[in-house]
């Protein structure tokens, strides 16, 4: 199953493959640097853009990481083209972070068949919007306990990372490096 998913996210055929990084208040910088940078790298080597990426959030306001720096995001998630991947970015106060609009905007991503992960405490969304339902998962392992007994009928795994049909997800800091080598 890895490999199959694996062969879609590689840009074999030159198309570029597109991600959009959701930036959720609070979310951890190094998690999502640990995301973002393999794909600068692999268009490095390659010399080549074979990805690309935007900075999203709801609305298109500035975010800020748990450690009080603040970033500015080119797109309002709800205006967005799109993407063939979707990557919740989150950290610290997931649930404080977790509405309804977030929700149901996933969801519609889902519905067009985009692939759709998490990092570090975006799992929690994800599994909150309904998304991670016979999936395999994981999420930061401060936080793995709590999924577990408020999802009880998710299967968490305590993998740095985990890819399962359409969704994948990671543990956070630097698994999100590993998660991204791995893609």
């Amino acid at each position: 199953m890895q490999e199959a998913w694996q062969n879609t996210v590689y840009s074999r055929d030159g198309v570029i493959k597109k991600f959009l990084f959701v930036l959720i208040e609070d979310f951890s910088l190094v998690a999502f640097s640990n995301a973002i940078e393999p794909l600068r790298l692999a268009n490095r080597i390659a010399k080549k853009n074979i990805y690309s990426w935007e900075l999203g959030s709801e609305h298109g306001k500035r975010v800020t990481c748990s450690n009080g720096i603040s970033i500015d995001v080119e797109i309002d998630i709800y205006k967005a083209e799109s993407p063939n991947y979707v990557v919740l970015c989150s950290g610290e106060n997931v649930k404080s972070h977790t509405n309804k609009s977030i929700m149901n905007w996933i969801r519609k991503e889902a519905r067009k068949n985009t692939i759709i992960g998490a990092i570090c405490t975006g799992t929690y969304i994800l599994a909150k919007a309904g998304l991670l339902n016979d999936c395999k998962a994981t999420i930061h392992w401060e936080n793995q306990d709590a999924l577990k007994e408020e999802f009880s009928n998710l299967t968490i795994t305590e993998s740095i990372y985990a890819i399962d049909k359409r969704r994948f997800t990671s543990a956070g800091g630097t698994a999100s490096l590993d998660l991204m080598l791995y893609i």
